[in-house]
């Protein structure tokens, strides 16, 4: 999006919000999202789903993010550095126990330390596969991953590993390179080198623990697939499951 004057006045986009919804991996395009910087005048809210800021202060700002069915998200954003394009912000809302989830979801849900991350690994969707090779000399933070369902993976986490079990770990994208088919942006190199024949990526579905510790995560699986479910903290602690579709699992991480 490139920097623009609106309406040949002198505002200047600062800031463009996308929120993105990580159990559909769709941009939320519903305007009942609220998005804001606290002291600073509203966005221009966009159909297709962006919240555009102009003459936004040029310092590390808070944004807000506030939906009825996701819980609420509190986001620092540095705009000290002034470029020639605004400052693109894609942000992951997590579903709340108010989301219209579809029949069939199995939901993963405890309790886990406030604020902790709670990560479930085993999931099947949205599902990627690498188009070729990845080399971590060479391509760095660029990959080319491939996805049927168009999708908004901007921010997504997932997990890479080898399908004999000799190597994983876990990436985030930061986004799409718009240029180049199957392109994709990392936020960090990957730490090995990974065929394209000799492995597989799945989905990481994940969440915060809120401020009663109560967590819920929504994943698609398929019967009887076993999930590992995973809190980090201080203490790092995974526990495993089998999965019953369309029923709740209850995984506590305080006992």
């Amino acid at each position: 999006m490139a920097l623009q004057t609106i309406s040949g006045s002198r505002r200047k986009v600062s800031m463009v919000v996308i929120g993105i919804d990580d159990f559909s991996n769709k941009i939320v395009q519903d305007n009942s999202l609220q998005v804001w910087i606290p002291h600073h005048t509203p966005p221009i809210w966009k159909t297709a789903g962006y919240y555009v800021f102009l003459n936004a202060p040029t310092e590390i700002v808070t944004v807000r993010l506030y939906s009825p069915i996701f819980h609420s998200v509190e986001i620092q954003a540095d705009l000290r550095v002034q470029t020639k394009e605004p400052l693109i912000l894609s942000v992951r809302l997590y579903p709340n126990e108010t989301y219209p989830f579809p029949k069939g979801i199995t939901l993963v849900e405890g309790k886990a330390p406030a604020g902790s991350l709670v990560q479930v690994l085993g999931g099947n969707y949205p599902s990627v596969k690498l188009v070729e090779d990845y080399k971590k000399d060479k391509d760095d933070r660029k990959i080319r991953l491939f996805q049927p369902e168009g999708l908004c993976l901007d921010e997504k986490c997932f997990e890479i590993f080898s399908k004999d079990g000799t190597d994983t770990e876990q990436f985030f994208i930061k986004q799409q390179i718009e240029e180049e088919m199957f392109g994709y942006l990392l936020k960090a190199p990957l730490q090995k080198d990974y065929p394209k024949g000799l492995t597989a990526i799945r989905p990481v579905a994940q969440t915060y623990a809120n401020a009663t510790g109560q967590y819920l995560v929504p994943v698609y699986c398929k019967e009887g697939q076993e999930i590992c479910c995973q809190c980090i903290y201080e203490k790092n602690t995974t526990k495993k499951s089998s999965i019953v579709i369309g029923k709740r699992v209850l995984i506590d991480f305080e006992q």
